[in-house]
């Protein structure tokens, strides 16, 4: 999330290319504020949705592994949200872009926890179902009080790994001069603090994002997986007749393996900037080249993190039958609801106006007016509404 940052204070070192400029503008506008957006939308939705049905008894989920999923939709959730209101929001809303300086070293820190969270989330699930298939008679100390124990350790983990982030950024005021006016008028910009100019901290802080947020998630995750799908193929060669508990198990495994396969696809290009930028640290001490195909992959990995906390939802729906099972009733019973209260509501508009042409016939001068109808004992105050849009 850091790296749209970093790669901007390379352009300290010189002009770039304003054929490079228009279209890394074009790009921006198209992927962030057209793509991110929408995706966030969905996925916000989807999250919550998730939220819900792992609450249901139905879906038949351990009560460790459903609320670690539980915790990995609210990271999720709450990531989509920081990302709307870092990229898209800032470009399509002149109003909001005006307050950008003022909220973005605030929500940047907060969306950075939730990046953590997310990640290690996934990690969480992965060692669950690594202790559960490959190792289920050791004792697994994350599984203690329904996996609580993962949560308070990945929100822990991610608060205090990404606690100096909140003394990165800071509300610049300037006065900019015109001419034409003779006056000068007060304009906020948003600045890097003393801490992040520091060379030092910098290079720190970029190897340790490398390390941390890339390349020990994805190696951990594809050597957990690997290891998992591995003894799920043992079981079922050993076992002609699979048990349903084993059965279940393999429904994980596969929705564990979509889930990690996502991950890793969409986070290797933030990887390989950070890669990228980790050797300019090291070789020069600053970052001192922009090109455009960097700038560009920075806002495809942007895409590609919200799309990776925006499709677990499809995922689920994909590899798991019960999940499904349960989506599906919950819309057939929001559909049911709606449905009857629509009938409700138009068979008492009917009858209401079935009344008022039964009264209208036994006295024809009878006025349609509405103190009329108000009087009457046995119309309620809702169809008075209705009879008085009919007339």
């Amino acid at each position: 999330m850091n790296e749209n940052d970093e790669m901007n204070e390379m352009n300290e070192t010189g002009l770039v290319d304003c054929n490079d400029d228009c279209q890394e503008i074009e790009w921006s506008f198209w992927i962030e504020g057209v793509a991110v957006p929408l995706i966030a939308a969905f996925g916000i939705t989807g999250n919550v949705f998730c939220v819900f049905v792992f609450t249901q008894k139905s879906v038949e989920l351990k009560p460790c592994f459903s609320n670690i999923l539980k915790c990995l939709s609210i990271f999720d959730s709450l990531f989509l949200l920081g990302v709307t209101l870092l990229y898209p929001l800032p470009i399509l809303s002149e109003t909001y872009s005006n307050f950008e300086p003022n909220v973005t070293p605030y929500i940047l820190p907060f969306t950075q926890i939730a990046l953590t969270g997310s990640v290690y989330s996934v990690l969480a699930v992965a060692l669950e179902r690594y202790f559960t298939i490959c190792r289920p008679f050791q004792y697994n100390l994350g599984s203690l009080l329904d996996g609580c124990l993962y949560i308070l350790v990945i929100v822990l983990f991610s608060i205090l790994y990404n606690l100096a982030r909140f003394f990165e950024y800071e509300t610049v005021v300037e006065n900019m001069y015109d001419p034409s006016t003779n006056s000068s008028t007060e304009i906020t910009k948003l600045g890097l603090t003393p801490l992040r100019q520091n060379p030092v901290y910098t290079t720190v802080c970029i190897l340790l994002n490398t390390a941390v947020m890339g390349i020990f998630p994805i190696v951990t995750l594809s050597i957990l997986n690997f290891k998992i799908i591995k003894k799920m193929r043992k079981a079922n060669l050993v076992h002609n007749r699979i048990a349903t508990n084993q059965r279940r198990d393999g429904a994980m495994t596969a929705l564990l393996s979509g889930v990690v396969v996502v991950l890793i696809l969409c986070h290797t290009p933030k990887t390989i900037i950070n890669m990228y930028e980790s050797y300019q640290m090291l070789m020069w001490g600053s970052l001192k080249y922009t090109p455009l195909w960097g700038r560009l992959v920075i806002k495809l990995s942007h895409l590609l993190l919200t799309v990776s906390s925006a499709v677990n939802i499809l995922i689920y729906s994909y590899k798991d039958l019960k999940f499904r099972c349960v989506v599906s009733s919950v819309f057939v019973k929001m559909y049911t609801t709606c449905r009857d209260m629509c009938c409700k509501h138009q068979k008492e508009g009917i009858s209401s106006i079935e009344l008022l042409e039964l009264k209208s016939a036994v006295n024809p001068n009878h006025h349609h007016d509405v103190n009329n109808i108000t009087t009457a004992p046995l119309v309620s105050e809702t169809n008075i509404n209705l009879i008085s849009h009919h007339t």
